[in-house]
């Protein structure tokens, strides 16, 4: 037995004590069905983001079945059984499965436990759902899917990087250069600032000198002068930065929308169109703080620690644990923070469609027609 064929067969097997299933979102409203078979997919190993799985397998305009699941899991490379089950029997489904939800949605069943189950709605993300909802929106049809032998673990998914994002913004450099310079002047004089107290304390009093005294606050005063002015340039280009990634990205994303066909728009709520501009704004502010935080914190933690070498010691050592500390208590909850950002990000783009569409019913219905042809002529 070659070391390629026992690979293989181990990773059928797939021997493993933690199966993660990934939460896939559907970026239209009929895409919910081919959502939950690309976390299906996820599961046994065939990392693909749902851009690839479409084109691979196609997608319907209008909504899937059960049997038109099973054949594109089919052409996936998976096996698929369609069942009709009372709720008492769920427990005994293989999983993860695809659940009818509702009468004209999706889900996948991740996890049954004793009094509730954890779904993956690909509108809605990861849910933890009691026993009466799922009562109510459980219609007793489900499938099973496990791999066959054609089915191929790989990673097929089209990531945008970050670099691209920065390649087309005008003047990005020149400005990052600026906010490095304008950092590391206004840190250096912060950690300077703590060196004339040390000195009036070392040597101004205990000599009485007023001469000295008077050329160290001169100093302190000038120098806190021209750290504040510093920092009001810093800020200043900092805000130059918000705005020109703020115009040049909402500018090539409105140009981008406006040249994209009809279907796109019909099959997606008015929401999801709007959290693409909303989304942009987070990122914009996210990418641009980020950088001038990182910035200041490399420079000033650099800093920091040469000077507690110099002077700390030990507490150079007390201040790397509870920095380790921080860095494990963040690294352990970025999940939860991922997950809840994501649930806020969708629930404000059914909440924006919401409102967008009262707007447009008190529109056409409440305003009289008289009115709107006077708004017209004016």
């Amino acid at each position: 037995m070659t070391n390629e064929i026992f690979t293989t067969i181990i990773s059928r097997l797939n021997f493993s004590l933690r199966h993660k299933t990934p939460v896939i979102l559907q970026s239209e409203a009929t895409e919910c069905g081919i959502a939950c078979l690309a976390m299906v997919c996820g599961h046994y190993g065939l990392d693909i983001d749902l851009f690839n799985f479409r084109q691979r397998f196609g997608s319907a305009s209008q909504g899937v079945t059960m049997m038109s699941l099973s054949k594109t899991a089919d052409h996936a490379g998976l096996k698929s059984r369609a069942l009709s089950l009372d709720l008492n029997e769920i427990r005994q489904l293989k999983l993860p499965c695809i659940l009818h939800w509702g009468m004209n949605h999706y889900v996948v069943l991740t996890k049954v436990r004793k009094s509730s189950f954890i779904v993956h709605d690909p509108a809605l993300g990861k849910r933890v759902i009691g026993n009466q909802e799922m009562s109510n929106y459980f219609t007793g049809i489900a499938l099973e899917l496990w791999p066959d032998q054609n089915f191929q673990q790989e990673k097929a998914k089209s990531r945008l990087r970050l670099l691209d994002l920065m390649r087309n913004i005008i003047g990005l450099k020149s400005t990052l250069l600026k906010i490095f310079a304008f950092s590391v002047v206004v840190e250096a004089i912060g950690l300077l600032l703590p060196i004339g107290t040390q000195l009036v304390t070392d040597h101004v009093i205990m000599a009485h000198d007023q001469s000295l005294l008077s050329v160290i606050c001169i100093g302190l005063v000038f120098f806190t002068l021209f750290r504040t002015f510093i920092s009001m340039l810093r800020a200043w280009t900092s805000l130059t930065l918000n705005t020109l990634t703020n115009i040049q990205w909402k500018t090539t994303l409105f140009d981008h929308l406006a040249s994209l066909p009809l279907s796109f728009f019909e099959k997606r709520h008015l929401g999801d169109i709007q959290s693409r501009f909303s989304s942009l704004d987070t990122i914009r502010s996210t990418f641009t703080n980020s950088i001038v935080s990182g910035i200041i914190d490399s420079i000033m933690t650099i800093g920091l620690l040469i000077m507690l070498t110099l002077y700390g010691g030990w507490l150079t050592w007390v201040v790397v644990g509870f920095t380790l500390c921080y860095a494990i208590m963040r690294f352990a909850t970025y999940r939860f923070y991922r997950r809840v950002a994501e649930e806020q990000v969708i629930k404000g783009a059914r909440s924006s469609g919401n409102d967008s569409n009262l707007l447009i019913v008190f529109y056409v219905q409440i305003v009289p027609d008289d009115f709107v042809m006077q708004l017209h002529r004016f």
